[in-house]
């Protein structure tokens, strides 16, 4: 079978030659037109939490550093869960 790619290939320049180049230009036009993200987004994840707490403000419920890594592990995991891709 690669014998016969190759025959064919050879007896066909022409085609073999229009095709390569225009590959090639559609290659060029696909990295020229592509979007770039040059300054991904680095801020912190911030995520709103409601729950009740009778009794008490807002302001008075703060989650302890020690808890917050695995809530928000536990967060990103429920993200990549409900959309099939990646966390937040």
């Amino acid at each position: 079978m690669i014998a016969a790619l190759i025959r064919w290939s050879v007896l066909n320049r022409f085609l073999v030659l229009m095709a390569t180049l225009l590959m090639t230009a559609v290659g060029i036009w696909a990295v020229r037109t592509t979007p770039i993200d040059a300054l991904p987004d680095l801020s912190d994840v911030q995520v709103i939490i409601r729950t009740p707490y009778p009794g008490q403000a807002p302001q008075i419920v703060v989650v302890e550093p020690e808890a917050a890594p695995a809530l928000r592990d536990s967060l990103r995991a429920q993200v990549h869960a409900q959309t099939g891709g990646k966390g937040a």
